[in-house]
């Protein structure tokens, strides 16, 4: 989207923005999918498994609709940080990020959930 709007990030707004989120959806977002996931496994044995899953669902939406938001707010701050000096020449924003974490973890990234995820399959994990 930036791309299309031409707005360029520094590498480090960029990795800025990554690890804020990378943070919140390691501390709520993961875990409480990992716990659908492993309700699911005993669905059989759990006492009104579909309305607990319902919840579940819902709760894991509005985790990731405050990812949302909280890469939007700190993206907001970051723009208008950036008005304040030069703005720097446009770039393709999606290649710095790349840049970015093949700096940091090589060509993939281990996002601890038992297998090595494609940097062009980020977007599951971030959106």
């Amino acid at each position: 989207m930036l791309n299309q709007k031409k707005i360029a990030l520094t590498q480090s707004q960029i990795m800025t923005l990554h690890k804020k989120v990378s943070d919140f959806s390691n501390q709520y977002t993961k875990p409480l999918r990992a716990l659908r996931h492993r309700y699911k496994e005993d669905m059989d044995s759990i006492e009104g498994y579909p309305a607990i899953r319902q919840k579940l669902l819902d709760a894991e939406l509005i985790f990731e609709q405050q990812e949302q938001s909280l890469l939007l707010a700190i993206l907001t701050q970051l723009l208008a940080e950036q008005t304040e000096h030069m703005p720097p020449e446009f770039h393709d924003n999606l290649n710095l990020y790349q840049n970015g974490l093949t700096k940091t973890k090589s060509s993939a990234i281990d996002f601890n959930i038992g297998h090595m995820v494609k940097l062009t399959d980020l977007n599951q994990y971030l959106v």
